[in-house]
């Protein structure tokens, strides 16, 4: 797992890093965005460090089994005091953080020396890249050093989940939100890791195999450090998937309209200020696409009033009934009342029916308050004409009688 989970971590996190480095280049005395930028590389260096290539390779030229652990771990504190300083500057002006960090790093650099101290101290360890930590936590100096590792680690993640939920709940950018709760979901998962080798150094002495539970521990630490990177970078590129996704949208719109506004063009080709030489064309179509929606709404629209003299009033009746039988919702029940009138309307007027006087209302009330809500009430009713047996079944039964 190891071998798989950690490089992805890594790269993860190296990308997020990278991506920071413009900003860090245009802000380089910009405290908080150098305590991210620097947590984004101790992650990635714990993560690159604990690959089991790169642990035997970097232990065997060190001449030192396991030293990568110090080292990975030595990282993951660089990385908790980074956190810490970051979140103070979220949280105080500078001049009331920086004596904060100052304190924040001592501590961070005391942890450290205590860890190293301890290592150090402990006996030689046979060389094991996957499983030092559940192997040797019951040796004491190795228990007092992931003590001491897991207390500071705790007290950070503790911290961090803490903050993020609480700026997530006091609104701000969407992105934003989504961020801090992202963020707060990998410091819980980096929760359950201390939790997970605090239970390696309790069970060990117990006669405990803390490999039964090493999965949990290894999972946590791979999949929690995914998320942070993604949540403190994701306010900045976040709103880049929001329009890629708006342009599927209008997209799958523009297609779903289609249906409903090639039966209205058929009947009154006015309507189309550029229509498309085919339907593949159309099919196809991927340029000034708002533009294009816009315009196809507005396009049925005007085919629409152009069918007013053919609507039937007894076609509507007659397709409310079936539908409130049929249990559909309002919005599902306007579309098809709505299509069934188009429906039959287009074929009085291919037959040659004498047109009546319009109606006041004849589509209806529109379906929403603004412009995605009218297009959202089209593409219902497209889809209606299109695919739903009740708009023939209405049609066929009620409107070639309605304009004799």
């Amino acid at each position: 797992m190891n071998s798989v989970l950690y490089p992805i971590a890594a790269v993860v996190a190296w990308a997020a890093a990278g991506y920071k480095l413009r900003d860090l280049i245009r802000n380089p005395r910009e405290p908080a965005l150098i305590a991210l930028s620097g947590a984004f590389v101790a992650l990635a260096v714990t993560f690159t460090l604990s690959t089991p290539v790169v642990w035997v390779a970097v232990d065997r030229w060190a001449g030192f089994p396991n030293l990568v652990t110090l080292l990975s771990q030595g990282c993951v504190m660089v990385f908790a005091a980074t956190v810490q300083v970051l979140l103070l500057f979220w949280s105080y002006p500078p001049e009331r953080a920086w004596p904060k960090a100052r304190r924040r790093l001592i501590a961070a650099g005391i942890v450290v020396t205590l860890m190293v101290g301890l290592f150090l101290s402990a006996p030689r360890t046979e060389e094991r890249p996957t499983d030092f930590v559940a192997r040797y936590a019951g040796e004491p100096h190795i228990a007092a050093y992931l003590l001491i590792y897991i207390a500071a680690f705790a007290v950070v993640q503790t911290e961090l989940t803490v903050l993020c939920l609480r700026y997530a709940r006091a609104g701000g950018r969407p992105w934003l939100r989504r961020g801090l709760r992202i963020t707060a979901a990998g410091a819980v998962l980096g929760l359950v890791y201390c939790v997970a080798r605090l239970a390696d150094v309790i069970g060990a002495p117990m006669g405990l195999d803390p490999m039964r539970w090493e999965v949990v521990a290894r999972l946590s630490a791979g999949l929690g450090v995914l998320l942070p990177p993604i949540g403190w970078t994701i306010p900045s590129w976040g709103p880049r998937l929001s329009a890629v996704g708006g342009w599927f949208g209008r997209y799958r719109a523009y297609r779903r309209l289609y249906p409903l506004w090639a039966a209205l063009y058929a009947a009154t080709p006015d309507i189309a200020l550029d229509p498309p030489a085919s339907a593949l064309a159309d099919r196809l179509t991927l340029r000034d696409l708002k533009f294009r929606l816009y315009g196809r709404v507005i396009e049925i629209r005007d085919g629409h009033l152009a069918l007013r003299a053919y609507l039937d009033p007894a076609v509507a009746e007659a397709a409310r009934r079936e539908g409130e039988a049929a249990g559909l919702d309002d919005e599902r029940l306007r579309a098809l009342v709505v299509a069934a009138q188009l429906r039959a309307a287009l074929d009085a007027k291919a037959r040659g029916a004498t047109p009546a006087e319009p109606v006041d209302e004849p589509l209806g009330r529109p379906g929403g308050a603004d412009l995605s809500d009218e297009i959202a009430s089209l593409v219902r009713t497209s889809v209606a004409f299109a695919r739903s047996p009740l708009v023939a079944t209405v049609g066929v039964a009620t409107g070639p009688t309605a304009r004799r």
